[in-house]
């Protein structure tokens, strides 16, 4: 059950509950694509969704860095995404 408590009185299953709303979406995906997705989910002990959310935030993020700091954005250059 949720509260109006701050969150360091809740406990990390209550925090993943209060995530924000997910979209939900069909993807339609390369059957090997998604064979290697799972091996690297595996690895890091992640869901495939998991760990697609977090490639997802990653490449996010070094789209706002590019845009924020101007790089690359008269080349039209992607960001370069680094594995963790």
């Amino acid at each position: 059950m949720l509260s109006c408590y701050p969150l360091r009185e809740h406990s990390e299953r209550e925090l993943i509950v209060s995530e924000p709303k997910m979209k939900v979406f069909t993807l339609r995906i390369d059957e090997g694509m998604y064979n290697e997705l799972e091996k690297w989910a595996d690895q890091d002990m992640r869901s495939v969704n998991s760990l697609m959310l977090v490639i997802l935030r990653r490449a996010l993020d070094a789209r706002r860095a590019v845009s924020a700091s101007g790089e690359g954005a008269e080349k039209n250059q992607e960001p370069q995404l680094v594995a963790a």
